[in-house]
């Protein structure tokens, strides 16, 4: 929760209240992290979480089986499995009417589709308090219908400092927990700037490379340069030169036939020089990425 004290106090405040709520991000800026720990806290009696509603059916199944603590003997006999989706979510509803501040914790919202979007209106208009996570709603209009009774609560990127605090988390853990071995201190300071270059923000960015760091045996300069860094492109940028060094011969091209034209020598030799250069650049460029692949 570094960094995501503010959504944790204003989700749980909306939560006591009885309020929907949509958490909304980016890919790993923590929305599922948010929504898993609220549930873990909340305990299997009050909250139950779903990872994504991709297959709304056997989620919504699995849910009311685990709920109810049925078994699968038990789970046959009721016959859920021959349960329609809208039946399902009415079970579901009358199964957990006895707990006023039930909350249904549902990941990925933006994975459901306007056809299959009922179940999900008749939970938000139940008792059920629904904490949801979407990426984004602007594609997905038809489900603004009830989307615009949830209070949104907008997760934006961390800053250096908060992702300092999540490197030295993992470069220090607890005793139990096993430590990312640096070759010195300079490694180390090192490794802590390029994540916290590379996350850009994202935290679930800076945990990963945490996370690889503690895979191998001892982390030195070379390994953070031609290891780690290597499987995260967004810390690179790439500069495609082609389309200039094309202009620039066609250019170079129509100043030595206008200096022909001319009759003028002097001119024509350079720009003949010139092409001959821009040539030689644009073959040691990709002579130079083939090494890099």
């Amino acid at each position: 929760m570094i960094g995501r004290e503010w959504a944790y106090n204003k989700v749980m405040a909306n939560l006591r209240r009885k309020q929907n709520t949509l958490v909304m991000g980016s890919s790993g800026i923590g929305k599922s992290t948010l929504l898993q720990h609220i549930a873990r806290e909340l305990g299997e009696d009050r909250a139950y979480y779903i990872e994504t509603p991709a297959s709304p059916t056997a989620v919504l199944r699995d849910a009311y089986v685990e709920i109810g603590g049925f078994s699968p003997e038990q789970a046959k006999e009721i016959g859920v499995k021959k349960w329609n989706l809208t039946r399902l979510a009415k079970e579901l509803i009358k199964l957990v009417e006895h707990s006023e501040d039930f909350v249904l914790a549902i990941d990925l919202l933006d994975k459901v589709t306007a056809a299959s979007s009922e179940w999900l209106k008749a939970l938000a208009e139940s008792q059920i308090t629904l904490l949801g996570a979407c990426r984004e709603t602007k594609d997905s209009k038809p489900l603004d219908r009830f989307f615009w009774t949830f209070e949104k609560v907008v997760l934006k990127p961390m800053t250096d400092a908060e992702i300092k605090a999540i490197v030295q988390q993992e470069v220090y853990p607890p005793a139990q927990a096993p430590a990312i071995q640096f070759k010195d201190k300079q490694t180390r300071r090192y490794f802590a700037e390029r994540v916290i270059k590379s996350a850009k923000g994202v935290p679930l960015t800076a945990i990963e490379m945490c996370k690889r760091a503690k895979g191998a045996q001892e982390i030195s300069m070379t390994f953070i340069r031609d290891h780690l860094m290597s499987g995260y492109s967004a810390s690179i940028k790439y500069i495609d030169a082609t389309p200039i060094i094309l202009i620039l011969i066609c250019f170079i091209a129509a100043m030595r036939y206008i200096s022909r034209g001319m009759e003028s020598q002097d001119a024509y030799v350079f720009f003949g020089a010139l092409s001959a250069i821009l040539l030689m650049v644009r073959l040691f460029v990709m002579r130079s990425s083939k090494r890099r692949s």
